[in-house]
């Protein structure tokens, strides 16, 4: 097993990170774990395990939020994802999915041959927080080469650390706000019928049983039920205004493929 530690700057996006490290290991597999993730008891072994399909050529599981303290009782499970975690409404059985989650995914070397990099116009860095390049790297090998399953396993399991600020409202705002701008430009690169398909089920089915969940625990007395009821549409507001701008604004340029 080769291990690589990169270290991010300015110049440098997640995506451009994760670039270098494709270009400088070996081996059939490469793994990609977030800085911050922890993997759990059989992380390795079960994220390798789904690789005898050979059909398979990415595999990603599942990060728990690991809270500075309790965990924030505002937060609405559906919007894990603002912190970098599996969300409720993900798939919770073995099987193939549009995308894998960042802080613990996996593919095949070569996949890189057949998809190429991961775009660096995508990627989050300081002062441009765009992300889903690993949402776009997943369609463009699946779209472009029929037969070729991304797929979502339950059993490697990380928690992955959540820092004080991002148990925040403003940091709950500011990352929907850049979700929807990154969905804008993911857009632009492989069209809306499959930027989208995961989100669609999302809003129309996710979200509004959240509003429902919310609001019949604030007549049974939680009042935090209301709290994550608002959240959900505070999120999704935000989420579609920050979609809308993306859309309007001009593409981003550059970026290796």
């Amino acid at each position: 097993t080769e291990i690589y530690t990169l270290s991010l700057h300015d110049a440098l996006p997640i995506s451009g990170a994760r670039n270098t490290a494709m270009h400088t290991a070996s081996g059939t597999v490469m793994v990609f774990l977030d800085d911050d993730a922890i993997p759990l008891d059989g992380w390795l072994d079960a994220m390798r395990a789904p690789y005898a399909d050979p059909e398979v050529y990415g595999v990603g599981g599942v990060a728990h939020p690991r809270w500075p303290g309790p965990s924030p009782r505002w937060f609405p499970d559906e919007f894990l994802w603002v912190v970098g975690c599996s969300h409720r409404g993900l798939p919770r059985a073995a099987q193939p999915v549009r995308n894998l989650l960042g802080a613990t995914m996996s593919f095949r070397s070569t996949a890189f041959g057949l998809a190429g990099t991961f775009d660096e116009a995508l990627g989050r860095r300081p002062e441009k927080p765009l992300g889903g390049e690993e949402t776009e790297f997943c369609i463009r090998l699946t779209r472009d080469h029929p037969g070729v399953v991304v797929r979502f396993d339950p059993a490697p399991q990380v928690e992955h650390v959540v820092s004080p600020d991002r148990v925040r409202l403003r940091y709950f705002v500011h990352r929907c706000w850049s979700e929807g701008t990154s969905k804008a430009e993911v857009t632009r690169r492989v069209g809306p019928g499959q930027a989208l398909s995961t989100e669609r089920r999302y809003t129309t089915g996710v979200l509004p049983r959240a509003v429902a969940r919310g609001l019949s625990d604030g007549l049974r007395g939680d009042r935090w039920g209301l709290a994550r009821a608002a959240m959900v549409l505070l999120g999704l507001g935000v989420t579609v205004a920050g979609y809308a701008a993306g859309t309007v604004r001009g593409p981003e340029r550059g970026g290796e493929r």
